[in-house]
């Protein structure tokens, strides 16, 4: 959502490099590699549901801390917002995605491929898409609506996941 707009924001607003911005944008995928581990490798002790609805509203608190680097000049106090935001947010989506591909094959065994290439699917639109409506926020809001949007976006997806079952040692 931010891939258009945030590397020239923090070289033109903030004077952050665009090797450190790059930082920043790998911090998510960074920490998504050991927690996506760790979330395996503790699955079955956690109920997925509420490691769902847990997981989004990381993700949705890291997405909503995100444009607080606005009010800031000291670059290091940027810096390390920043990486603290991805960082929220690519634990809050490694969780989320762990957690979904153990509750698809419970929740629908008969049409589990099907399930997971639609959920893919889905990953993928979004990444389509999402850099263009983020830029379109972007440009009539400031650097804070994108974010608000995804906040409220993640926050209202919580609601409809309530409604799964519980999930606990399902064996996934």
């Amino acid at each position: 959502m931010s891939e258009p707009f945030l590397p020239q924001y923090l070289v033109d607003h903030k004077g952050i490099s665009l090797q450190i911005t790059g930082l920043i944008f790998g911090a998510q995928s960074f920490i998504s590699i050991f927690i996506s581990m760790l979330s395996g490798k503790y699955m079955h002790h956690i109920e997925k549901r509420t490691l769902m609805i847990v997981s989004i509203f990381i993700s949705a608190i890291g997405t909503l801390l995100f444009p607080s680097i606005e009010y800031f000049q000291d670059s290091n106090i940027i810096i390390g917002i920043a990486i603290s935001c991805r960082f929220l947010e690519g634990i809050g989506n490694s969780l989320a995605m762990s957690a979904m591909y153990a509750m698809i094959p419970v929740i629908y065994p008969n049409s589990q491929e099907t399930k997971i290439g639609q959920m893919e699917a889905s990953c993928a639109i979004g990444n389509i898409f999402s850099p263009v409506i983020g830029e379109f926020f972007y440009l009539y809001g400031g650097i804070k609506l994108p974010y608000i949007v995804v906040f409220a976006i993640l926050v209202l997806s919580i609601f409809p996941l309530r409604s799964l079952p519980n999930l606990r040692d399902s064996g996934v």
